[in-house]
């Protein structure tokens, strides 16, 4: 359903992938994006580096550090689920523009996000009753 939502052929950043949701499923309906699943934890990070060899999944590399280890303007898109928008502010590996993807509650979507985002749209995700996908655009 998010995937929908990212640019053809874009630079995406799953920030805390743990056990793979959306950074896994969005690799494989997506092959056209370039994924880095990131994951500080190694024991999880391991477990993603199999689920990339298991599936194959060639368009996706595990990198077992932390955000604010990222590059500068790496990105054009970053996905989350487990991470809220304030942990990953300041947001220094997304490019001007870029976006970023949460999987949230409505409630948290729809505050006053950090300097420097804006959002631009919020999915429901069908069958929940307060769980959506929040876009917002940086920069």
């Amino acid at each position: 359903m998010g995937a929908s939502l990212l640019a053809p052929g874009a630079q995406v950043v799953d920030v805390g992938t743990g056990g793979g949701f959306p950074g896994v499923p969005l690799a494989i309906v997506r092959p056209d994006l370039s994924v880095t699943w990131l994951e500080p934890r190694e024991k999880r990070a391991a477990f993603l580096r199999h689920v990339a060899r298991a599936l194959p999944v060639e368009n996706a590399v595990v990198h077992a550090a932390r955000a604010e280890d990222l590059p500068v303007s790496g990105f054009d898109f970053a996905t989350s689920r487990a991470v809220g928008i304030e942990a990953l502010y300041p947001v220094r590996f997304l490019r001007s523009g870029g976006g970023l993807l949460l999987w949230t509650t409505e409630s948290r979507a729809t505050g006053a996000p950090p300097p420097g985002f804006q959002l631009q749209r919020v999915l429901p995700i069908p069958f929940s009753r307060e769980r959506v996908i929040a876009l917002y655009r940086y920069g």
